[in-house]
């Protein structure tokens, strides 16, 4: 009686352990659909989700084929600016930021910020209080990016940042997989003004 439960028991484990294998292809088998990819979104960032259902369907299509699509991620694709968020004039403390963001249309999906707040005298910083690098948005279920840590200093009246990120695509159609970082150069003067802001691959 015993071997016979035992035989029964280790039968409906190995049919539910095939009914998983065979889920678990074929969700990998998959193309990336304006469904699926909604329900990624709910998973993920449920704001970024009601900005996406307010697209039109052509642009909800546009936006699916475009992530599954190689020549999304280079670099041309990618777009750089800069701002001033912060201006106490009275303290003369400002907080400047720098972006890469990649977006389809409207739809923004990748985006890194990086920021700098600092005070400042006479058109030259005098100390930096606070700095920041993270990933403010990543919306590609085929990107996996994080920070990977930054630096600061101050040099002849400026106040520098370089921060790293990892960056691995695919495997996607059409790409096996892409793995670097990006790193971002982001420099301001003593008028509040951003130098540079320029980011590299590697």
């Amino acid at each position: 009686m015993n071997n016979r439960k035992l035989k029964l028991f280790m039968f409906v484990v190995s049919v539910f352990t095939a009914i998983i294998l065979i889920n678990l292809t074929n969700v990998k088998a998959d193309t990336l659909t304006v469904d699926n990819y909604k329900s990624f979104l709910e998973q993920t960032d449920v704001d970024a989700l009601s900005e996406y259902n307010s697209l039109s369907k052509a642009e909800q299509q546009e936006v699916v084929d475009k992530i599954s699509d190689p020549k999304t991620y280079d670099d041309s694709n990618f777009r750089e600016t800069d701002s001033l968020i912060v201006d106490r004039s009275a303290d003369a403390i400002k907080t400047s930021i720098g972006t890469k963001s990649l977006s389809i249309g409207k739809f923004a999906i990748v985006q890194y910020r990086v920021s700098l707040t600092y005070s400042f005298s006479s058109g030259r910083v005098r100390r930096i209080y606070n700095s920041a690098a993270y990933v403010t948005r990543n919306l590609s279920p085929v990107l996996k990016t994080n920070s990977l840590g930054k630096s600061t200093w101050i040099s002849n009246g400026n106040a520098y940042l370089i921060a790293r990120f990892s960056y691995n695509v695919g495997p996607i159609k059409g790409l096996s997989i892409r793995v670097g970082t990006f790193t971002s150069n982001f420099a301001v003067n003593g008028r509040g003004q951003v130098i540079q802001n320029y980011w590299l691959r590697s």
